[in-house]
């Protein structure tokens, strides 16, 4: 059996374990969908808006007022600014976040939409020990953002995972991380997220669409940007915000009982939504399952919130039965051979395959 053989085998085994795990009653190819949830505007428009997480940097003595903060950004960002540009030389934009503010801890959080500025911070070495009499403690994000993450896909797991990782470091000096993707695994084979700091070796990578391992060449795929769901902090209930909630109590996400009353840091893990084993917001949930599933129906009926560029997956259990084999590989910036990608509409939909902490989809509580 060819390689080409063993990748649709492998294909085949990764499907029927996402179908065997689809845990919901519902037939959703089969029947109609008439809202069985109310979709917020601020469920949608978060679902399909592609923001990157913040930056935290701890301050000690604390920041006292936004005048102090806004000195101690100036200064942090006129001494990141020179290696940063000699390490993105195409950078041409004037160096600054988007917005930051004060958190209750006063500290600084701090938000970007520059990816070179982002990736940049990911790295701790890269941040000041200290301004203005300030001690900083960066706390930076543990994962590089989509545009930088590609997908090896199909590696026998007679490949230990030591091996390729060595492998792979030996090749490219920008590796971030490396991890198997929980979820995206057969008995031969897995997948494996790689996350590259330098946009040169990660266009490299892409370009070339293949990657060698052990002797052996497997497909790599760029790691597309999954949908985010909210999860109201005050109920645990997805699709809308904590100021949009009706409950008339805080909800422990551990017990589901009132967060307010009693010590809820060792309480016991009873589900609220199902009575399981795992926290309210855990997507081991059905009912967190299931509405996951529902605002995938509802972002395939409405193109036009999608924003430009946006390209999403359309998982296995999601797709109707007459295109079973929807795969969607594209990048905006690149031009790439997509001769053999097929997409579900105009303004196709995707999510990614859970990675190592289990978790499908990005999410917010709020």
């Amino acid at each position: 059996m060819n390689h080409r053989e063993n990748n649709i085998e492998n294909e085949r085994n990764i499907k029927q374990t996402h179908l065997t795990n689809y845990s919901s009653t519902n037939n959703y190819n089969n029947h109609q969908h008439d809202d069985k949830y109310k979709f917020t505007n601020s469920a949608l428009h978060c679902a399909v808006e592609q923001h990157l997480p913040p930056i935290k940097i701890k301050c000690q003595p604390k920041i006292k007022d936004h005048k102090d903060g806004t000195l101690l950004v100036k200064e942090f960002l006129h001494f990141i600014e020179k290696k940063l540009i000699h390490i993105n030389k195409e950078h041409t934009q004037p160096i600054g976040f988007d917005y930051w503010y004060i958190d209750r801890n006063n500290d600084l959080q701090c938000y970007t939409k520059s990816i070179a500025l982002f990736v940049f911070l990911c790295d701790a070495n890269n941040y000041p020990e200290k301004i203005l009499n300030t001690m900083i403690q960066p706390n930076p994000p543990k994962y590089l953002p989509t545009q930088r993450s590609v997908i090896i896909k199909y590696v026998p797991r007679s490949i230990e995972f030591d091996e390729i990782k060595n492998e792979i470091c030996t090749r490219f000096r920008s590796i971030f991380n490396i991890e198997e993707m929980k979820g995206a695994t057969s008995v031969k084979s897995r997948h494996i997220r790689m996350e590259l700091s330098d946009q040169d070796e990660y266009e490299k990578i892409i370009y070339g669409q293949s990657i060698p391992i052990s002797g052996q060449l497997f497909e790599v795929t760029e790691f597309l940007a999954p949908p985010r769901l909210i999860i109201c902090s005050k109920c645990n209930i997805p699709g809308h915000l904590k100021k949009e909630c009706n409950s008339n109590i805080e909800k422990c996400k551990k017990c589901g009982s009132n967060r307010n009353e009693g010590d809820h840091k060792e309480c016991a893990i009873v589900c609220h939504h199902c009575n399981g084993n795992h926290e309210a917001t855990s997507y081991e949930c059905p009912f967190i399952n299931d509405y996951r599933k529902e605002l995938m129906i509802k972002l395939k009926s409405r193109p036009d919130l999608l924003p430009k560029n946006c390209q999403f997956f359309i998982p296995t259990q999601f797709r109707s039965a007459e295109r079973k084999n929807n795969h969607i590989l594209i990048i905006p910036k690149l031009k790439l051979n997509t001769t053999t990608t097929k997409t579900y509409n105009n303004n196709p939909t995707s999510i990614n395959i859970p990675t190592k902490n289990g978790q499908f989809y990005p999410t917010y509580l709020h």
